[in-house]
C-alpha cells in the first residue's frame, strides 16, 4: 500500500501534467481530509474545560468550542438552546488569537515552505476584473438566495476557482487592493467587540482565549504530523490547520509566501465538515449523557 506522502506526490504531478486540473489539486488534496475527525474530539474534549473553568451550560461550551465561524456556530448554538452572545464572542476571540499568534510566530521563527507560494505575475486587465467582479456578486447573490453562510466569500471564491480551471482569461489584483482588504478584515474584526460585553463577561474572556490557544497547540502538532506524514511544507500545515478563518489565514499565507491554495482548500474542508457534523455530532453526545444519566439512576 503506497505511503501517503508518495500518494501527495502524485496526486500533485496529476495536477501539474493535466491542463486545467492543477488548481483542483492543489485545492482539494487528500490530506485535507485527515486530520478532521480530531479536530471535533479536541473540541469536544475543550468544550468540558470551558464549560468548567467559564462556567457556562454544556451547550454553549461546545459550539464556542468548535473552529467554526461567527454565524453558523452561533445559529446552531441558538437552535439548541445555546448563549448565542457567548458563542459569537469566543469564535471572534478565535479568529483575533489565531491572527496574532500564528504569523507573528511563523515570521519570528523564520519558517517557510521548501516550495514557497510565488503569485502568478498576471497584468492588471480592467475589463476581465469588471467581469470576475460581476460574476462574483451574481454568485454571491444566489448563494445568499439558498441561505448560504458566507455567501459573500463562497461566491467570489467558487467564480475565481471556475476562471483559474478553465484557464479563462485573469486579471491580476492590485497589490492595494489586497493591502485595503487586510485593513477591512481587521477593521471587521475589531468591530465586532463591545466594552460593556467584555466587562461583563470577564470570566468568560480568559477561558475563551486559554481555550483558543490550547486548540492552537493541538492544530500546530497536529500539522507538524500531517506535513511529516505526507511530505508538505511544515510552514503552509500550521496555517492549513489553524483554528482562523478562511480570508484571515489566505491573506496570511499570501503575505508571508506560503501554499495558497493549499491553506484555503484545507479550511474549506474544516468548514464543510463543521457545518455537516457539528449538529449531528452534539445530537449524538448529547443522546450518549441522557444514556448514562438514565442508565446510573435506574
Amino acid at each position: 500500500m503506497p505511503r501517503p506522502r508518495s500518494a501527495v506526490r502524485a496526486w500533485r504531478r496529476w495536477g501539474h501534467r493535466s491542463p486545467g486540473c492543477s488548481g483542483l489539486c492543489w485545492w482539494l488534496p487528500p490530506s485535507a481530509f485527515s486530520a478532521r475527525p480530531s479536530r471535533f474530539r479536541a473540541g469536544g474534549l475543550l468544550s468540558l474545560l470551558l464549560a468548567r473553568s467559564a462556567k457556562v451550560d454544556n451547550t454553549t461550551a461546545y459550539f464556542a468550542s468548535l473552529p467554526g465561524g461567527v454565524a453558523e456556530m452561533s445559529v446552531l448554538a441558538e437552535r439548541f438552546g445555546g448563549d448565542t452572545a457567548l458563542v459569537a464572542l469566543s469564535q471572534s476571540l478565535r479568529i483575533v488569537v489565531v491572527v496574532l499568534t500564528i504569523p507573528v510566530s511563523i515570521a519570528f521563527f523564520g519558517v517557510h515552505g521548501a516550495e514557497s507560494y510565488l503569485p502568478p505575475s498576471l497584468p492588471f486587465k480592467p475589463v476581465e476584473m469588471v467581469g470576475m467582479l460581476l460574476a462574483g456578486f451574481a454568485c454571491a447573490y444566489l448563494l445568499g438566495r439558498i441561505r448560504m453562510v458566507n455567501n459573500w466569500l463562497l461566491g467570489g471564491l467558487v467564480v475565481g476557482a471556475t476562471v483559474a480551471l478553465l484557464q479563462l482569461p485573469l486579471s491580476g489584483i492590485p497589490t492595494p487592493v489586497v493591502d485595503v482588504s487586510q485593513v477591512l478584515i481587521g477593521a471587521a474584526l475589531g468591530a465586532r467587540f463591545r466594552r460593556h460585553m467584555i466587562q461583563r463577561l470577564r470570566n468568560f474572556v480568559p477561558a475563551a482565549v486559554t481555550n483558543t490557544l490550547l486548540l492552537i497547540a493541538f492544530n500546530v502538532a497536529m500539522a507538524a504530523v500531517i506535513g511529516w506524514h505526507a511530505g508538505l511544507d511544515l510552514a503552509t500545515m500550521v496555517l492549513a490547520n489553524a483554528p482562523g478563518g478562511v480570508a484571515e489565514t489566505s491573506i496570511t499565507a499570501k503575505t508571508l509566501h506560503l501554499g495558497v491554495a493549499e491553506v484555503t482548500a484545507f479550511h474549506l474542508v474544516r468548514i464543510l465538515c463543521i457545518i455537516l457534523l457539528s449538529a449531528p455530532a452534539y445530537r449524538l453526545a448529547r443522546f450518549a449523557v441522557l444514556q448514562v444519566r438514565g442508565s446510573s439512576s435506574g
